[in-house]
């Protein structure tokens, strides 16, 4: 099913910045060990080198640099500006990437209410074909 609609300005340079950070502090939770509550996430293997923990560390460092430079290179032709993204400049700074995807979820199923509406359709009417 092809559509015309566009994702909102920034979508993806938000989702690339939430994941990159949630993919961080995962492998800092495996250098400092479990988390404080005692919930052990499988993501990354716990017996993973400390070595390969700081390259892993070093290359979501290096990504994130890079998407920095996007965004800013960028700018002109897209006008989106980090400052102005509650994801990159949360109003309140101590905000959870899941309050990060939460805010975005929201805004996609907004701005693109009537196409998810009908895809909805669209895929519920097929399965009730079936």
């Amino acid at each position: 099913m092809a559509s015309s609609t566009t994702v909102p300005l920034g979508f993806h340079y938000e989702t690339k910045y939430v994941v990159l950070s949630y993919l961080g502090l995962l492998s800092q939770e495996k250098q400092e060990g479990p988390s404080p509550q005692g919930v052990q996430l499988d993501v990354v293997p716990q017996s993973l080198d400390p070595e390969v923990l700081l390259k892993v560390k070093s290359e979501i460092e290096e990504e994130l640099k890079s998407l920095e430079k996007e965004v800013s290179e960028a700018f002109t032709s897209t006008g989106f500006d980090c400052h102005t993204s509650p994801v990159f400049s949360p109003a309140n700074p101590e905000s959870s990437i899941e309050d990060c995807l939460a805010h975005l979820g929201e805004r996609v199923s907004q701005d693109l209410k009537e196409p998810l509406h009908k895809a909805l359709q669209v895929i519920l009417s097929q399965f009730w074909c079936l």
